[in-house]
């Protein structure tokens, strides 16, 4: 039994860490696309958005990281902040992809140009602790507004 939980923490240890040091997310210190009339302006960068990136393949962690962040996000806003899911093997969203500097696998809140990176709590707690991972959640919408 000692055996089982010792080898379930390397393998929780060993995913946890290839998202922790594989490719970072660069934090975009530009602002989001340029909208061509003033209110529209106003109004995209009060909006707070959330994006899920992802590869084809996915896991079980990574299928909850998604499920609890879009469940939170809609339960916290009244469905006014959706989750978008983009495929980062897919082409027609290569320009955000560039735009907010993602390179792999990540779940970002955004605000303007204010980023929040919930990537390594949602591979963290998603599965495990999906409590924790939606106060964090809370926590990143809160400090947005």
């Amino acid at each position: 039994m000692k055996k089982l939980f010792l080898i379930l923490g390397l393998i929780a240890l060993a995913i946890v860490a290839a998202f922790v040091f594989g490719k970072p997310v660069k934090k975009s210190q530009e602002s989001l696309p340029v909208v061509e009339s003033q209110s529209a302006v106003m109004s995209d960068s009060l909006a707070v958005k959330a994006y899920y990136f992802h590869f084809t393949r996915r896991c079980v962690t990574c299928q909850a990281v998604e499920k609890v962040a879009a469940s939170t996000l809609t339960e916290l806003s009244g469905g006014k902040i959706v989750l978008q899911s983009i495929n980062l093997e897919e082409t027609s969203d290569k320009a955000l992809v560039q735009k907010l500097g993602v390179e792999g696998q990540s779940l970002l809140i955004v605000k303007g140009n204010q980023i929040v990176d919930l990537t390594s709590a949602g591979f963290m707690y998603a599965v495990a602790s999906p409590d924790k991972f939606k106060e964090r959640i809370k926590v990143a919408v809160g400090s947005l507004k």
